[in-house]
């Protein structure tokens, strides 16, 4: 399954006496048809949904399937974000009335933030379009940190308007 369609989120249990971590338990956020895509995959998403990479999952109690936008734990949740595939998701992190978004293959660098800027490999590029054209707005509006996977260069930033268009203030997490 592609490295955007899960959230590893992983929930542990402080030891009382040192204050040390004693265990660490995975938990797997999944939208349910993203799950149901990757079990029959077509020509198109074969290379991207290997079994071996997430079956061992299918039975498993830190497998969690979700329908649509989700609160995993008080100020972390996802956000569906179609077209790169039908049930994309991105994680939305809130703390002290201030939001960041990990978009995945949504735009997954800074350069694809221009509206028709879209992926030769999403599946549903109008959807993309679309979905983009919403995120950014609300993004914008909210003043949202979009955090960028895997661009190699910029790892964050906030939207600013110039005539119009949105473009992207680096945001360098050295300072």
């Amino acid at each position: 399954m592609s490295k955007t369609a899960f959230i590893w989120l992983w929930a542990y249990c402080s030891s009382r006496r040192t204050g040390a971590i004693s265990w660490l338990i995975p938990a797997y956020f999944v939208q349910k048809g993203e799950w149901e895509a990757a079990q029959s995959p077509n020509e198109r998403t074969k290379g991207s949904y290997l079994l071996e990479n997430y079956m061992v999952l299918a039975d498993q109690p830190c497998l969690n399937l979700l329908n649509g936008d989700s609160e995993i734990l008080k100020g972390i949740s996802v956000i569906q974000t179609p077209g790169h595939t039908a049930h994309h998701q991105a994680v939305l992190l809130e703390s002290d009335g201030e939001k960041a978004v990990f978009l995945g293959d949504l735009i997954p660098t800074a350069s694809h933030i221009p509206l028709p800027y879209i992926m030769g490999y999403d599946l549903f590029p109008l959807t993309t379009l679309e979905t983009k054209r919403r995120l950014l707005e609300l993004a914008y509006e909210e003043h949202w940190l979009l955090i960028f996977q895997h661009d190699p260069n910029i790892r964050m930033g906030y939207l600013k308007q110039v005539q119009n268009r949105f473009m992207l203030e680096e945001v360098c997490p050295d300072g």
